[in-house]
This record gives C-alpha cells, sequence and structure tokens, in this order.
C-alpha cells in the first residue's frame, strides 16, 4: 500500500523557516505536521477512517484518491521548509489557512519539474485539517491536485506540468459523443484555448489533435442530420400507418392509440413528449448509418485516439 504523502515527508531533513509573523517555526513541531503523520500512518496501516477528523471532506477525497498509486512510492523525497498562515478574507467569513511548505532541491528530478509542495490545512472547529495539495514548479504554475482527476494523477510523473490542462481537455473532447456536436465544437474550443494559454499552440501534437477532432465533429454534424432525418420519417410513418392521433377534449395533451387496438390510449403532454415516445421506440434508428459512414467513424475514432496519444507525450518524461 501507498500514499503520495509518504514521499513527501518520511525521511524528511527538516529546516527552519520564517512564518508570516517573522518568527522562526520548527515546522515538525507543528500541529499541522503532527496530523500529517498521523495521517500517512493511519493509511499505511490501512486505517484511513481512524484519521478522519484530522482531515476535511476535501482532504479525505484526495488522500483516499492519492492511496491508490503504487508509483508515488518511489518520488524523490522533499524537504520541509516553513509553515505559513495564509488566513485571509472571503465575503461572508475569514478563512483560517496553514501552508505547510515541502521543496525539491533538483526539481529536474521531482515530477513534472515541480519545485514546491503546499500541504494545506483549513480550520475547522478549533483543529487544523488536511485540505490539498499544491504543486507548484520553478516558473510559477500551480496545481491543486484536488483539481485533478485519477488519470491525471497518473500523469504526474510523466507529462509536462503545464501540459496538465492541455491533457484534461483533449480527454473531454474524445469523451464527447460525435452526435452531440455542438458539446463537441465547445469542447475543441476549449482545448485550443488551453494549448494556447500555456504555450503549446504551435506544437504539431496540439496540430494533429485539432485536426482530427474538427473532422470528428463535421462527421458528428453530417451524423445528426441523418439520424434526425430517418427519426422524422419514422414518426411520420408511425403517425399515418400505426396510430391514430386525436386531441383530448382540454386541448393541452395529445393521446395516441394503437390502430386495432381495444385498449384505452396513452396521453402525453405536448408533442415533444410524443416525439420523445416514438423516438425511444423506433429501433432502427441506431442503424441509420450505411456501412460506409460506420467505417468512416471507425477510422476517425482511429485517428482521434491516435492524436490523443501525440498529446499525451508531450513534456513526455521518463516513466518512474
Amino acid at each position: 500500500m501507498h500514499f503520495m504523502v509518504v514521499s513527501l515527508v518520511l525521511s524528511l531533513v527538516v529546516a527552519t523557516g520564517t512564518s508570516l509573523n517573522a518568527k522562526p517555526v520548527d515546522p515538525k513541531t507543528t500541529e499541522e505536521y503532527t496530523n500529517l503523520l498521523a495521517i500517512i500512518k493511519a493509511y499505511q496501516k490501512g486505517m484511513p477512517a481512524t484519521v478522519r477528523d484530522l482531515q476535511t471532506e476535501g482532504g479525505k477525497k484526495l488522500c483516499d484518491l492519492l492511496y491508490t498509486k503504487p508509483w508515488l512510492s518511489a518520488l524523490p523525497t522533499p524537504e520541509v521548509t516553513e509553515l505559513k498562515d495564509a488566513s485571509y478574507r472571503d465575503w461572508i467569513w475569514t478563512i483560517h489557512q496553514h501552508n505547510l511548505n515541502f521543496i525539491y532541491h533538483n526539481s529536474e528530478k521531482s515530477p513534472a519539474g515541480i519545485s514546491q509542495l503546499t500541504a494545506t490545512f483549513f480550520l475547522e472547529n478549533g483543529r487544523f485539517r488536511f485540505h490539498d495539495i499544491i504543486a507548484a514548479t520553478s516558473k510559477g504554475d500551480q496545481k491543486n491536485l484536488s483539481g485533478l482527476n485519477s488519470d491525471d494523477i497518473d500523469l504526474l510523473p510523466k507529462i509536462n506540468f503545464k501540459a496538465f490542462p492541455v491533457v484534461s481537455a483533449a480527454r473531454k473532447v474524445i469523451n464527447t459523443p460525435p452526435r452531440n456536436f455542438d458539446d463537441l465544437k465547445n469542447a475543441i474550443t476549449d482545448f485550443q484555448t488551453e494549448a494556447s494559454v500555456n504555450g503549446f499552440a504551435d506544437r504539431k501534437e496540439v496540430q494533429h489533435f485539432t485536426d482530427a477532432a474538427n473532422q470528428m465533429q463535421a462527421f458528428g454534424t453530417r451524423w445528426n442530420q441523418t439520424l434526425e432525418k430517418t427519426l422524422n420519417m419514422n414518426i411520420s410513418a408511425m403517425l399515418h400507418n400505426n396510430i391514430d392521433v386525436h386531441g383530448e377534449a382540454s386541448g393541452h395533451t395529445i393521446g395516441i392509440m394503437p390502430t386495432g387496438s381495444a385498449s384505452g390510449s396513452f396521453s402525453f403532454k405536448n408533442e415533444f413528449e410524443l416525439k420523445a415516445y416514438l423516438e425511444k421506440n423506433i429501433k432502427q434508428i441506431v442503424n441509420a448509418l450505411s456501412q460506409q459512414d460506420a467505417d468512416e467513424y471507425a477510422n476517425k475514432s482511429k485517428r482521434l485516439s491516435d492524436a490523443y496519444s501525440e498529446i499525451l507525450s508531450l513534456g513526455y518524461r521518463k516513466a518512474l
């Protein structure tokens, strides 16, 4: 069993630091450091429930996620340097936050070029509870690990730090069904924005992925038109050949009764409900694509998948 914070604080060489009030503080004497060690020990023993009162809700989720990553124990060990009071005023109340800082003396050997890790603690019910880990590079880039999903965490030792938002945006593209062509178009735009903001816009990997995504989006538009046409044709056929449609006396519902049926009718509030009912029951819609269209979709899917693999290679670092 492994846990990321094991690599962050076990066998640490402590150095004195300076808090905001300019008083020297040995971070290893602080409540936050003690709580962090207690959390690590509990996870090592497979007893995370025993330290839930030392974590915020967000801290619990992050610790549970990091605990499942076996490669984390192989990461270089950072050095704890200081504890800082980062209390600040929110719109409604004052949020009391303490930051326990760790540094990598050689960021080139650290995961994704990270130079500093900050364990954050929030004051809740009189106790500073572990909340998050913030990673920062020597260039000033920062990322809250709580904002990453499991796949992103797995990429941590391999991908350039600034590529995280690009990779995440690319994953959103490939996870958006092509029939949702508007959503796919927006996802592509978000990807291009992240690539530009983070300095990857001119990379061939980004251009290849954008081209492949645009082709899939165009195919999705045609696909949707084909399905819509098929849907309308089948609805028309059902309305004219299979069911009798009549308006209820109230004028606010649509009643339908299968032709030749002795049973009562089904009522729908409007034509949209009727259309949804018919769409659900027209099974042939899912087979609206011709074999040629299906083959084209398969080819475009493969191209997009290959282009996504190129995105993952941005800033690639040797795996641990």
